[in-house]
């Protein structure tokens, strides 16, 4: 956490392969303690311990990768949050499709990657 001594804060990452160091944009403290204990943006728990899913799996995430027979955490994981989600059902059958940017879809039957397109 960096302190800018006016009242505001950012937050300092480190990327352990480059050693990069990327800042975020600065806020105040009330921000900075809802951004930190928000599940959407950092995790709270060690999620190798939490989610059992094979060195494969977790090779594919670490590299965002997204790739068939995938379930919908591991995308998420993989290549984050989509901007738009899509929904059909019919004869127990349900296929989603999730928008990412520059035109790349992931779509899900039965909640597992059955098709991907990217650009």
């Amino acid at each position: 956490i960096l302190p800018d001594y006016e009242g505001e804060f950012a937050i300092s990452f480190k990327i352990l392969s480059t050693g990069q160091i990327l800042n975020s944009y600065k806020m105040s403290g009330d921000e900075l303690i809802r951004t930190l204990g928000n599940k959407e943006y950092f995790l709270t728990t060690d999620p190798f311990k939490t989610y059992k899913w094979s060195d494969a799996i977790w090779t594919k995430i670490k590299k965002s990768i997204v790739a068939t027979g995938m379930t919908k955490q591991q995308v998420e994981f993989s290549w984050g949050k989509p901007i738009s989600k899509s929904t059909l059902s019919g004869s127990g059958i349900q296929v989603e499709t999730w928008q990412y940017g520059n035109y790349n879809y992931v779509t899900f039957t039965n909640g597992v990657v059955s098709m991907i397109y990217t650009n």
